[in-house]
């Protein structure tokens, strides 16, 4: 309520005060208007008084102007002064008849406002005294006016300076009184508003009162457990405030101290309660009242502390104070005192017990570390840090976290150098659920810890790290003595057996079951076991022997004797014993060594059959030392060189050498030996009798098994003077003509390549002139093959006379012959030549008796003004000839552009081959092949092309196309699958069919991946390999001999069969030919036309099929179409036959009815 009080009076004074300023601007108005009245009346009358007038209206405006810096009190004082000295001023100048009355009103009016009644009272009361003081004046006549009454009262002004004084003094009192009614009423309706919140704060006063009560009652009870839990507090505690005087305090402080209880009450100075146990002496020497000054400012500074201290009685305390705030400001500080000397003796203890657990860890032989169950290190000892190499700043922290050793060992590659993150998560899991474990590491320091480790009882683990880097290389050097002692006897194959003779037990290692060729399981090891073994015909012997030994006084004796092995084996054993005896000479132990001889046994033996076979071996032999100094040789070696045993013993085989090789030669030689151990080849020697001779000679390096530096060279030939001449003969009958001696169409194409591939580096033409007799048939068919065949030897011979000595003649076939001009600056050489050749061949020739008139027609082309290469030259040149025979005949013809419309159509046909395979225009045929018998060996596939608008096209009239493009491997591949698809349908139909030949082209043999391809078609088919066969001819085997040998064998390999197709049509090595893995040979059709009635192909045929079977070929004729070339083939022991005698190539379902008649009923012979 005194607030509501204090705050009413405080709003009155406010009212007052704005009252006071209010009041003050509206006398300045009223001041304002009456100043002008006065003026304007004083002018009129004359008076004088109109300066002073103004002189005091600035003034009062002065203070106008001023009157908040002034302050209502001080301006009050003013208003009231004012209208004191206006009025009286008023009486003395004007007297009665002025405007002093209103002003001395409004004086007594504003007085009682600001100052109560009493300021009224006293304002009346100066106003009536000088109104009094005046009219006695003015009656004594002491105060004599000094204006007329009449013009005073006459004068207009007069009136209008008391109206306006009138109406100011009125204005002043009203807004005066205005103001005062306002303000109150504002006054009411804040005091009625206070009112009420009064009466809400009264109520809220009564419940904060209710509350208080409760919160007081539950402090008292608080208070009260606080006091009985400070009582019986272990520690003593103390609270001082911020004048170090107590507040609170309880008995363990007390206690603590040591105090007197009578100086111990609130209030109590700090000093004086620690100068108790300074005069003790609790603080050490010195001036008791130093110490206690000293730790009074101490206490001042209100900074947290802690220390122990130990006290003459040996108590120790633990002292621990802090201050504590109110209000953001230092209250004091609260201090408490711990006895701490069970526990400082309880550490002592433990600081012992670890001392000693650290002394045990310490001079334990292993490193040792303790993880707690927050996978932080406890305790470890030196030794751990050793041989773990940790560094000391791991261990700043007394309790290193686990995880901290584990980061250290993977950053320095301790768990290698991968998922580095993940090896730690996972070492990390497993510490966290430890498990016993034991396991071996191996740093990158090369040294072996054996890491056991096992959990703790309240989580955790102990890891104990023994260093087993001595243990594990002895282990090592044992395992490897042992290694090398086991490696021994089995080296030199020795089973160690050891015979208790009391307790008959006989004890075996492994070796001993290996040579008897038994298990260890379920043997009851009695020596009987054993006896058992021994082969019937050596074990009565045996036993004996045995017996003699043991009863004899000999120690050592060897015995030999031959097992039966389980498997029926028959073994030979060189058996060592030695007979352990007591005192008395009575057998202990049998201790013994089966050495397994077997092997020596049978080496002797083959060294026997080696001797005799080396003794009588069709080949030579030769033997040399190191040195290459010959050691031995054998009877084929005398035979063959002419030299005798004795007189090449010592020497060194050079002096055999016959001089037709080249040091380059050897050096190969010599250097294949020292690489690979191995060389084979041809080499010409030396005889005795000084006859040079060929012989194929194989070396092999043998070398010791114990020296590798140690060796012998073996050599062994034979002497292939007769194989040569037939090879050459061979040779010459395949690239050679046997009728005119001119090389054949392989030799031919083999010289134009040469000559075309010089032409190339020298920018020099080529011209090939393909001739053609004319009219030759007639003479033939008119006369006789024989007179033919010697006008094509006289062609021949003209021929060679005609052309140049560089260039080559050969014959084509039949009456065809191409003569090869190299090296030509400028076309017009051939021109003259070809006109030469004209000439002589026109000329009549004397033929067995008849002259005979034949002329040649000649076609020409240049390389490389027509083609680039063999085939186009030549195939431009057989177009050019043509066409000089459309010319009439007997004469020559360039090849011409006119001539291309030929090639035109078969681009046109390269083309459509593109197309055909997209719209499966291609079908094969099947073309049987017959033995002696007439029963079908084989098929041949032969793809037939369905042309749009041409009908069925056989594959000469497209394959060669094909063969020159990408084309003929797509197609290649469509035959292979089409052929495979059809043999699964005959499987599937129950038709058993015999194996289908395929033909491969050149572009095929060169692919790596043919045999993989061919693999997987038989996979996918699951087609027996030996159903399949496929055709080479001998020129593609020849591109490439050892590409072709080797992609040929993985086909052979496979079980599939090889022929070796169109036989004497190409060129080739026959030392090549016949290292290639072919199975059959093929006779080109173009001798097997001829054989009937061509003497030369009957002996080109002959040969070839003499040729394949010495080779261990089949021979199969292609091309046979008459019942006189079959039986001309027969004689010749052709083994196989193909052609449209028997069959013209045949649809699947037309095979299928041929192989139904031909499966039973043979041919006849």
């Amino acid at each position: 309520m005194a607030a509501i009080f204090s705050d009413a009076s405080s709003l009155m004074k406010s009212v007052r005060e704005e009252v006071v300023m209010t009041t003050y601007s509206v006398g300045m108005v009223a001041g304002t208007v009456l100043m002008l009245g006065n003026m304007s009346r004083n002018l009129d009358l004359g008076n004088s008084l109109s300066i002073p007038h103004s002189v005091l209206y600035l003034s009062f405006l002065t203070v106008y102007v001023l009157r908040k810096r002034i302050g209502a009190q001080w301006l009050a004082a003013i208003l009231l002064m004012a209208l004191y000295l206006g009025g009286t001023f008023g009486y003395l100048i004007y007297g009665f008849i002025g405007n002093s009355a209103p002003l001395y009103l409004t004086l007594c009016i504003i007085a009682a406002t600001f100052y109560g009644p009493r300021g009224g009272m006293a304002a009346a009361i100066a106003a009536g005294a000088t109104m009094t003081v005046v009219a006695t004046l003015a009656i004594s006549g002491n105060l004599v006016y000094s204006y007329d009454l009449k013009s005073f009262v006459g004068s207009p002004f007069s009136w209008v300076a008391a109206l306006t004084t009138f109406a100011a003094m009125a204005a002043m009192m009203l807004t005066q009184v205005g103001q005062m009614h306002r303000r109150l009423e504002s006054l009411l309706r804040d005091q009625q508003a206070r009112i009420k919140e009064m009466a809400d704060a009264n109520l809220r006063l009564n419940a904060e009162i209710a509350a208080r009560t409760t919160v007081e009652a539950e402090l008292r009870r608080q208070s009260a457990l606080l006091e009985n839990i400070l009582g019986n507090l272990p520690q003593g505690i103390s609270v001082f405030d911020d004048r170090l005087k107590l507040l609170v305090w309880n008995e363990g402080m007390v206690d603590v101290l040591e105090l007197p209880h009578e100086i111990v009450v609130r209030g109590v100075a700090f000093e004086d309660l620690i100068r108790i146990p300074a005069q003790r002496g609790d603080y050490g020497p010195g001036d008791p009242e130093e110490q206690v000054r000293q730790r009074r400012e101490l206490a001042l500074k209100f900074e947290p502390h802690s220390f122990e201290r130990t006290r003459a009685s040996g108590r120790t305390h633990l002292v621990v104070g802090k201050p504590f705030h109110l209000d953001g400001r230092i209250a004091g500080f609260i201090t408490t005192y711990t006895d701490i000397t069970d526990r400082k003796q309880a550490e002592l203890e433990i600081r012992r017990s670890n001392a000693v657990l650290q002394s045990i860890l310490d001079n334990m032989p292993g490193g040792v570390s303790v993880v707690n169950g927050d996978l932080r290190m406890i305790a470890c000892n030196q030794l751990f840090k050793q041989l773990l190499e940790m560094p000391d700043e791991l261990f700043v922290d007394p309790q290193p976290s686990f995880e901290s050793f584990i980061r250290y060992n993977a950053a320095r590659g301790e768990y290698g150098d991968k998922n580095l993150e993940q090896k730690i998560a996972e070492t990390l899991e497993r510490a966290r659920h430890p498990v016993a474990h034991m396991f071996e590491r191996e740093r990158p320091n090369g040294s072996v810890l054996e890491i056991r480790g096992a959990p703790l009882p309240d989580g955790g683990f102990i890891t104990i790290y023994t260093d087993v880097t001595a243990r594990k290389q002895a282990e090592r050097e044992l395992l490897h003595l042992h290694e090398r002692f086991s490696l021994a006897l089995k080296t030199v194959g020795l089973g160690i057996f050891d015979w208790d003779a009391k307790e008959d037990k006989l004890l075996a290692d492994a070796r001993v079951f290996e040579i008897f060729g038994v298990s260890p399981n379920g043997r009851n090891n009695r020596f009987n076991d054993w006896t058992d073994y021994l082969h019937p015909e050596d074990r009565e012997q045996t036993l004996a022997r045995i017996i003699a030994m043991l009863r004899a006084k000999e120690a050592d004796f060897k015995l030999s004797y031959r097992i039966v092995r389980p498997d029926g084996e028959i073994r030979h054993l060189e058996v060592h014993n030695h007979i352990v005896r007591d005192a008395s000479g009575r057998t202990l132990r049998l201790i013994g060594a089966d050495f397994d001889v077997t092997e020596r046994k049978r080496t002797e033996e083959r060294l026997r059959l080696t001797e005799q076979v080396f003794d009588h071996s069709p080949v030579a032999i030769v033997i040399t030392d190191s040195e290459n100094r010959i050691i031995s040789v054998n009877e084929s070696f005398v035979r063959i060189s002419g030299y005798g045993e004795s007189e090449v013993l010592g020497r060194d085989p050079k002096f055999l050498a016959s001089g037709l090789h080249n040091a380059e030669f050897f050096e190969r030689m010599w250097q294949a030996l020292q690489e690979g151990d191995f060389w084979e080849g041809e080499v010409w020697d030396r005889r005795k009798t000084g006859e040079i001779y060929p012989k194929w000679m194989t070396i092999n390096v043998v070398r010791d098994r114990e020296d590798a530096g140690r060796m012998h060279y073996v050599a062994i030939f034979s002497d292939i003077t007769e194989r040569k001449q037939a090879e050459e003969h061979i040779h010459h009958l395949a690239h050679h003509d046997p009728l005119t001696t001119l090389p054949n169409r392989m030799a031919l194409e083999a010289r134009l390549e040469q000559s075309i591939a010089e032409a190339n580096r020298n920018q020099r033409s080529v011209a090939v002139m393909f001739l053609d007799l004319d009219r030759f048939k007639t003479i033939n068919d008119t006369l006789g093959h024989h007179v033919g065949d010697l006008l094509l030897i006289e062609v021949a011979r003209r021929l060679r006379q005609t052309v140049r000595s560089s260039d080559t003649v050969a014959r084509h076939g039949g009456d065809e012959f191409v003569v090869v001009l190299p090296a030509l600056e400028t076309p017009d050489v051939a021109a003259t030549l070809a006109g030469n050749i004209l000439k002589t061949l026109s000329e009549p020739y004397l033929i067995d008796g008849n002259t005979l008139h034949s002329t040649p027609s000649i076609g020409v082309s240049l390389y490389p003004q027509d083609g680039r290469d063999v085939d186009t030259v030549m195939k431009y040149a057989d177009t050019a000839m043509y066409h000089a025979k459309d010319m009439g005949r007997n004469g020559f013809q360039f090849f011409s552009p006119e001539m291309n419309r030929a090639a035109m159509e078969r681009l046109d046909i390269e083309r459509q081959l593109r197309d055909a395979l997209k719209l499966d225009q291609f079908a094969l045929h099947y073309q049987p092949r017959l033995d002696r018998n007439g029963r079908v060996t084989g098929v041949e596939a032969l793809i037939r092309w369905n042309r749009p608008g041409h009908g069925l096209q056989p594959p000469g009239r497209f394959i060669p196309i094909a063969e020159e493009s990408d084309l003929i491997i797509l197609i290649g591949e469509w035959v292979l699958a089409t052929a495979a698809a059809q043999l699964v349908a005959w499987q599937k139909a129950g038709i058993e069919m015999p194996s289908v030949a395929i033909n491969l082209s050149a572009r095929q043999l060169r692919l790596a991946g043919l045999p993989g391809q061919i693999a997987a078609v038989l996979q996918d088919s699951r087609l027996p390999a030996a159903l399949l066969e496929f055709e080479v001819t001998e020129t593609m085997a020849m591109e490439n001999p050892e590409r072709a040998s080797r992609l040929l064998g993985e086909l052979r390999d496979m079980g599939i069969a090889l022929a070796i197709d169109d036989f004497g049509t190409g060129y080739s090595s026959l030392a090549y030919l016949k290292r290639l893995p072919f199975d059959h040979l093929k006779i080109d059709r173009s001798f097997v036309a001829g054989i009937a009635h061509d003497q030369n192909d009957v002996a080109i045929v002959r040969g070839t099929i003499a040729l394949a079977h010495s080779l261990g070929l089949t021979v199969v004729a292609e091309g046979v179409e008459t019942a006189e070339q079959l039986a001309l083939l027969k004689s010749a022991d052709c083994d196989e036959f193909q052609g449209f005698h028997f069959s013209r190539p045949l649809p699947a379902d037309e095979l299928e009815v041929f192989l139904g008649k031909h499966s039973q009923t043979p041919t006849p012979p």
